[in-house]
């Protein structure tokens, strides 16, 4: 037992430390475990905010995401609207130009009739898109005549010869006198 007294002093002799030291130590652990604390509480901080932040990017990018199939939709319909549109100004176009040829046709056909229109023998004028040619009564028949004039013999055999000169037509000819 003797031994075993002054073994177990030297042990405990050399295990301790002073309490200024121990002090010492447990104020430095203790402030680096606060210091951990705050950098742990301050890197939590800064994730969350992270979180949110990638919380608030994936819904603005489902909102562009959106926005652009709903754009691609509209162009798309856009794109339709604009091949009927264009085919109709094609029509348009198409219609215009024969509209336009029917005109310079029918203001050549008048130039060849100026001069009996000039001379007031004849009349032209355009109805329901078609030239109506009429030669005035007074110059076909005389009152009370069934026969034709010879001032309107020779007014219908100078508008046969100018309506003989246009091919590809069909004419109706229509005509009365008075009933006196």
């Amino acid at each position: 037992m003797r031994l075993l007294l002054p073994s177990l002093l030297l042990v405990l002799a050399t295990g301790c430390v002073r309490q200024s030291t121990y002090d010492a130590l447990k104020g430095e652990c203790d402030a680096d475990r606060a210091r951990l604390d705050l950098a742990l509480s301050e890197e939590q901080a800064k994730a969350e905010q992270l979180r949110r932040e990638v919380e608030a990017l994936e819904l603005r990018i489902q909102a562009l995401t959106d926005e652009k199939a709903n754009l691609l939709k509209d162009q798309s319909q856009l794109e339709g609207s604009l091949a009927e549109l264009q085919e109709a100004l094609a029509e348009l176009e198409k219609r215009k130009r024969a509209a336009d040829a029917r005109v310079a046709e029918f203001k050549s056909l008048l130039g060849r009739f100026q001069a009996l229109v000039d001379a007031g023998r004849l009349r032209v004028k355009i109805v329901d898109g078609r030239m109506v040619v009429e030669l005035a009564t007074d110059v076909l028949f005389d009152s009370g005549k069934a026969d034709l004039s010879d001032e309107g013999k020779e007014a219908i055999t100078e508008v046969t010869g100018l309506l003989v000169g246009i091919p590809d037509r069909r004419f109706q000819v229509e005509g009365h006198t008075d009933n006196v």
